[in-house]
């Protein structure tokens, strides 16, 4: 499955857990992808630190996985927001590649993942975007089968995983959107619930959380 994926993370003074982020997708077993990083105006190291890390100056320490100095030094190009929809030219880079925008001021969570989906379409042609928290971990399949499911069904648009909380991983965060019209809220399926797989079924539900969001490309341009 030779599919293309931009995966976009914003960043905000959480350097920290965005370099383990960034660790941790790097190790995923999907070959072709790009990582875009949005730096939303930090006052703090992060664009340093992002760029270190980037370099093999920063070993990550994580329960979740062995730091892999293999794949370091990573590709790291600097570029400036996308603030429109005109095609550009398309960037030719090895896979993967980390695209680090600097915002000059903070564009908040909505904007700032526009400004990274926007970038991709214009510039890198992904069959694929991936909004991630900077905050999260992967799993090494997790692309993998998210893509499988998705690409068995045209009609799938969006495509969520399941979510641990990040101390407690076999506690579930998120499992399966559905929204009060009632009371005109989300609700989330089997939050705070302890896995025993009551939840590892596909299924069809009415939201995906933003904390890991994959769509097909094709949604974002009709």
């Amino acid at each position: 499955m030779n599919l293309k994926l931009s995966i976009i993370i914003l960043n905000w003074n959480g350097w920290q857990d965005t370099i383990e982020c960034l660790e941790s997708v790097f190790q995923n077993n999907h070959p072709n992808y790009n990582v875009i990083v949005v730096d939303n105006d930090s006052n703090d190291e992060s664009v340093q630190k992002i760029k270190e890390y980037c370099n093999g100056k920063i070993k990550i320490k994580s329960t979740f996985f062995r730091y892999d100095p293999n794949n370091k030094p990573l590709e790291i190009l600097e570029t400036e927001p996308d603030n429109n929809f005109q095609r550009k030219k398309i960037v030719e880079s090895s896979s993967p590649t980390l695209f680090l925008i600097k915002n000059n001021k903070n564009e908040g969570f909505a904007e700032g993942n526009n400004i990274g989906i926007r970038y991709a379409l214009n510039n890198l042609n992904p069959d694929y975007i991936l909004l991630l928290n900077n905050d999260t971990v992967v799993d090494k399949e997790f692309l993998v089968q998210m893509l499988k499911i998705s690409e068995n069904n045209d009609k799938i648009g969006i495509t969520g995983p399941k979510i641990y909380y990040y101390d407690e991983p076999n506690r579930i965060w998120f499992a399966k959107g559905k929204i009060s019209w009632k009371f005109c809220r989300g609700l989330n399926t089997g939050h705070n619930e302890i896995d025993v797989g009551q939840h590892d079924h596909v299924t069809e539900v009415e939201y995906v959380s933003g904390c890991a969001f994959l769509i097909k490309k094709k949604w974002l341009t009709k």
